[in-house]
């Protein structure tokens, strides 16, 4: 029998929010890959969670399953197009599987803020292409603006006029 965390820890975990019923337009074949995509980042995330801070077996972990996390991740803009004129398959779907996420992301961001100063382990973790670590350019759209503009120096003040004679 598993081992149960002491109730102090316990009741710091809240419970995933329930998504409702699931609209009738959220195919089988939908769920499953979410399924798999969350199956898939839950397991990589715990072999990333157990390297710890040694971001030489970090780096191993990538280099081992990394095929099979970006075939997962390859699924996620697939699925995204397909619910994107959806907004009630999206919401359900960002209500079931968003908290099944969360956790894994937590965990990988542990150890990439770790390691990510060691540029072996950047270089392994950017051919993921896991949350934007890379943005092939791939079509003819421009890239994204970011959210705010970058700040502009101020202006230089005009030159100075010569003393009138």
């Amino acid at each position: 029998q598993a081992a149960q965390p002491p109730d102090s820890l316990r009741a710091n975990v809240a419970e995933p929010p329930d998504p409702g019923k699931r609209p009738k337009s959220i195919t089988d074949a939908q769920i499953a890959v979410a399924d798999r995509i969350v199956t898939v980042m839950n397991k990589f995330a715990d072999q990333m969670d157990a390297a710890r801070s040694d971001c030489r077996k970090a780096t191993g972990v990538i280099k081992l399953t990394g095929g099979e996390v970006k075939a997962a991740m390859a699924e996620t803009a697939p699925l995204q197009r397909q619910l994107g004129g959806d907004p009630a398959a999206m919401k359900w779907f960002q209500k079931a599987y968003g908290p099944k996420m969360i956790g894994a992301m937590s965990k990988l961001g542990g150890v990439v803020g770790t390691c990510r100063k060691e540029k072996y382990f950047e270089e392994a973790f950017r051919t993921l292409d896991i949350g934007g670590s890379r943005r092939p350019q791939t079509t003819n759209t421009p890239p994204t603006p970011p959210a705010t503009p970058p700040a502009r120096p101020p202006a230089a003040p005009p030159p100075a006029k010569p003393p009138a004679k």
